[in-house]
């Protein structure tokens, strides 16, 4: 007969549990680093008087820390979105918890329900535990570029399920890119 398992702690053995925790902890104060790091470095580029967009400072940090440059665009928004004085108030939310939160109109009491989960669990509630409570964020809450962007591919990825000529096909694949690359230019300055 097979024992019922009710918690993450019975599946993960002890020996791992607080080594997961330190690595989510590093992989968490790294992304906000990175993302710090990027916006300094468009700050200084702009101040500099440098020809520099912020895609040039994304994909240059990207290939120093072997991510993609669209990855380091996402940091660099999320970091944006939260100062230091309140990633300290939050310090023991990871930085997943914060992306989720920065989609929301009310993502102050997003993280306060994460932390109540420390008193709870030991640790904050997890990015599923927040979803199941407050559902995913609507196409009206998209609030970082990197938001639209990724909601431009996924109906660029849609467009081609859908039953229509080549060539009205062509024209909505054509007018998704413009609109990527408006973006993007506005982004860049």
């Amino acid at each position: 007969m097979l024992k019922t398992i009710t918690t993450h702690s019975q599946i993960i053995p002890d020996e791992y549990q607080n080594e997961l925790i330190q690595i989510g902890e590093r992989v968490s104060e790294n992304s906000f680093r990175i993302g710090d790091i990027a916006n300094h470095c468009i700050f200084m580029n702009r101040q500099s008087g440098n020809d520099i967009t912020k895609q040039n400072v994304y994909a240059a940090i990207a290939e120093f820390c072997g991510r993609q440059a669209r990855t380091v665009r996402y940091y660099s928004e999320i970091a944006m979105c939260y100062p230091p004085i309140v990633r300290q108030k939050y310090s023991e939310i990871k930085f997943d918890t914060f992306r989720f939160a920065s989609r929301f109109a009310n993502w102050e009491e997003i993280l306060e329900y994460a932390m109540q989960g420390i008193d709870i669990y030991g640790h904050p509630h997890t990015v599923d535990s927040l979803i199941a409570r407050f559902g995913y964020p609507t196409e009206k809450e998209v609030t970082t570029t990197t938001d639209f962007l990724d909601m431009v591919a996924s109906l660029r990825k849609k467009i081609f399920k859908i039953p229509m000529s080549g060539d009205v096909r062509r024209l909505i694949v054509d007018a998704l890119q413009r609109i990527e690359e408006a973006v993007q230019m506005t982004e860049a300055h």
